[in-house]
């Protein structure tokens, strides 16, 4: 006999998900990313603020969906 599990640590329906190496720190120590809400418009620094780290990357609070900038 034998059972498949999924057990589910975290999850956020709403969360947004970026790779760690947009994570941008300024003078000040805030955690930023540059950020841009249509591929037109130009980049500006944005506050992110970082929270779960997963398997695809870093949840970040303060974005919207758009494009951000990687290195």
């Amino acid at each position: 006999m034998s059972v498949r599990l999924a057990v589910i640590l975290y999850r956020n329906e709403q969360g947004i998900v970026v790779p760690p190496q947009v994570l941008a720190t300024d003078n000040n120590g805030s955690t930023y990313v540059m950020f841009r809400a249509t591929a037109g418009a130009t980049p500006a620094n944005v506050p992110a603020v970082p929270g779960q780290a997963i398997t695809q990357g870093v949840e970040v609070q303060g974005l919207q969906a758009g494009y951000v900038l990687a290195p």
